[in-house]
């Protein structure tokens, strides 16, 4: 159950919907990505570590892979700079990619301590997803890999707020 503090961080900038057109998609479909990254995460700035492989029938991307988890949250640029800390996988395969709120992104690799700000990425919010391999038929493996998903940490001095246009639905439906 949400708070009355985590609604209000959660809501549209306008009461009219927005009509979605070929012009505008992309970023109306970004926002839509965004806003339930940010509900499983229970807010801004918090990650949300998925804990198991992605069931082939739940996917919230195309084609995630079987031996990876993933972690993501969503950061209020206009809060401040965020610095995301990955820690040292070993061998073990971890990256991370920015996603801003034009589908622009960019990759880094753990280990490394690494800074976005509203200059740097160039929209307000930008997506943080975080893969880890992993061996989902070795128990112990996977604990691992839960370890290293609780190790990432994220500084900022304040959350901020996510507020996204009131897109309508109906429009984007039919351009995509």
């Amino acid at each position: 159950m949400e708070t009355k503090a985590q609604q209000a961080k959660l809501r549209t900038s306008v009461a009219t919907p927005i009509l979605v057109t070929a012009d505008n998609f992309n970023r109306a479909e970004t926002h839509m990505y965004f806003q339930g990254i940010v509900k499983r995460s229970g807010g801004i700035g918090k990650f949300n570590h998925r804990r198991e492989v992605t069931p082939i029938d739940n996917q919230g991307v195309i084609r995630a892979n079987r031996d990876t988890l993933y972690s993501s949250a969503v950061f209020d640029l206009d809060a401040g700079p965020v610095t995301i800390a990955l820690p040292d996988p070993g061998k073990r395969f971890m990256s991370m990619i920015a996603i801003d709120e034009d589908q622009y992104a960019s990759t880094v690799y753990a280990p490394g301590s690494y800074t976005y700000t509203r200059e740097k990425v160039g929209t307000r919010y930008v997506l943080i997803g975080v893969r880890t391999f992993g061996d989902p038929e070795n128990p112990k493996d996977i604990e691992q890999v839960h370890a290293l998903q609780d190790a990432i940490k994220a500084e900022q001095k304040n959350s901020g707020a996510f507020e996204i246009p009131n897109w309508d639905i109906a429009s984007q439906k039919k351009v995509s």
